[in-house]
């Protein structure tokens, strides 16, 4: 099907999935809760330094320098080990506790697109990161009459996040029995990162009363006609 083989392209660049991969197989072996105790907050001569000491080396060991000079700049050791649950890509900017589920605002300062990501953490899996292309709920958005019309429009539709800079989201709504529901933005946009945005989209990651992820839910999909 058209649209499923659009769907399974969009999100990201490739570099967000290999992160996707290998960070969810980190956080949900590690039991490690996430608070306010892991921030860190580098001025810009500290990342300028690490930029600087780190500049020769590829990958891993360019994460492997990240997370050392993190500890030599004075991070917590709260700070490091959420660093270390991101692939040694991020660190920890801000942190909102919710309830049950807490939200986790990172900075991945070495990428060339898509720096800011954001962390549903602390239930089960202990860390979900809400641009995972694998729990786009695919099947669910194919079904939308709006984003059906907008794919006839524009067969090239992919999904991007939604500005993930500052705090002021997601949106978090009790579920009937207790549980947390957390809606985030999404951009359907005309193919590419930098295309022109064509609509918006609405998904909701839900849990139960203890925190176990129940998957994610279209909220809503609106057109937009893109600008000249």
């Amino acid at each position: 099907m058209k649209s499923r083989n659009i769907i399974l392209g969009l999100i990201l660049l490739s570099q967000l999935i290999v992160f996707a991969q290998s960070h969810t197989n980190n956080a949900n072996s590690n039991t490690f809760k996430i608070d306010s105790t892991a921030l860190w907050q580098p001025g810009m001569s500290i990342m300028q330094h690490i930029r600087e000491v780190c500049a020769n080396k590829k990958y891993p060991d360019f994460g492997k320098c990240f997370v050392q000079q993190m500890k030599v700049s004075g991070a917590s050791p709260q700070a490091v080990e959420f660093a270390k649950l991101t692939d040694n890509q991020g660190f920890l900017r801000d942190f909102k506790k919710f309830g049950i589920v807490d939200v986790a605002y990172s900075n991945f300062p070495f990428r060339a697109n898509e720096n800011q990501v954001c962390f549903l953490v602390n239930g089960s899996p202990n860390m979900i990161d809400v641009d995972d292309y694998r729990l786009m709920p695919r099947e669910s958005i194919e079904k939308n009459k709006v984003y059906q019309n907008i794919l006839s429009k524009y067969p090239d539709v992919s999904i991007w996040p939604g500005n993930r800079s500052g705090t002021d989201f997601p949106e978090m709504q009790i579920l009937p029995g207790g549980g947390e529901r957390f809606i985030f933005n999404y951009q359907l946009q005309k193919g590419c990162h930098a295309c022109a945005i064509i609509g918006k989209a609405k998904f909701a990651f839900d849990f139960n009363k203890i925190g176990k992820f129940l998957g994610v839910k279209v909220i809503s999909v609106e057109s937009k006609s893109p600008a000249n």
